[in-house]
Formats: structure tokens, C-alpha cells, sequence
């Protein structure tokens, strides 16, 4: 099953249930994204999609300079780190892991490799 509303359409490389689990609140992460099965480094793990606003807002992840993309499903979703297991290709609409991923690994991006400025500023 797509994580995505069926108003996106039905992409069979959109992220499933079958390979992730959305974390809905944690004690100490908070909302998150879990993988479900083991990813290869290189592999693209996952298509995303959304709505391209104008602004930035929680959730989102910058296309250009003017255009975000809001998804409040999977990669908006996706927890920072420093040392990220995945790559989000925000012109493709990919997200490609940079390490191997394990079963029941959190799925992390650097926000600084896509955004200009961020929701949240924060040092590494």
C-alpha cells in the first residue's frame, strides 16, 4: 500500500507500507520514517511526490529557490543528520541510500543539502 493519498496517483516507486514505517511521535525524535527491509548503498529507495508551494513551511524540501515541495507523508518526514544514510534528489524526486540501510534503521537526510535556508536553523 502507497504511504501517499491516492491523489498522487499510483506510482509503484512511491514509498509503501511494506517497505516503511512513518513514525507518528517518538519521546525523543518525534515523527520519523523507518525502514522496514534492508537498502543497498546506491540504491534509490524511494520516488517522492507532493504539493510545490511557494513557501517554506514544516515539511518541506526546496526544489529551487521559489518552489518547495510540502509532503507531510515520507520525505518531510525524513529525521537530519550530520551523517545521513540517504541522498534526496529534489530534481529527480529521489531519494537514494548513501549507506546500507538495515531493517528498522531511521531514515536521515542532511536538510542543508537541499534547503537554502532552513525551517529550523541548527549547526552540525
Amino acid at each position: 500500500m502507497n504511504i501517499y493519498p491516492s491523489k498522487y496517483g499510483n506510482n509503484p516507486k512511491f514509498p509503501t507500507t511494506q517497505d516503511f514505517h512513518v513514525v507518528e511521535s517518538g519521546e525523543v525524535l518525534g515523527r520519523g520514517v523507518i525502514s522496514k527491509k534492508e537498502f543497498q548503498v546506491g540504491e534509490i529507495i524511494a520516488e517522492i511526490t507532493g504539493d510545490v508551494i511557494s513557501e517554506i513551511k514544516l515539511y518541506t524540501l526546496q526544489i529551487t529557490p521559489k518552489e518547495h515541495l510540502y509532503d507531510p507523508y515520507f520525505s518531510g518526514l525524513l529525521l537530519h543528520s550530520c551523517d545521513p544514510n540517504v541522498s534526496v534528489d529534489m530534481l529527480l524526486r529521489t531519494i537514494t541510500a548513501l549507506k546500507l540501510i538495515k531493517e528498522d534503521d531511521y531514515i536521515t537526510m542532511d536538510y542543508t543539502s537541499t534547503e537554502d535556508v532552513l525551517y529550523n536553523e541548527f549547526k552540525c
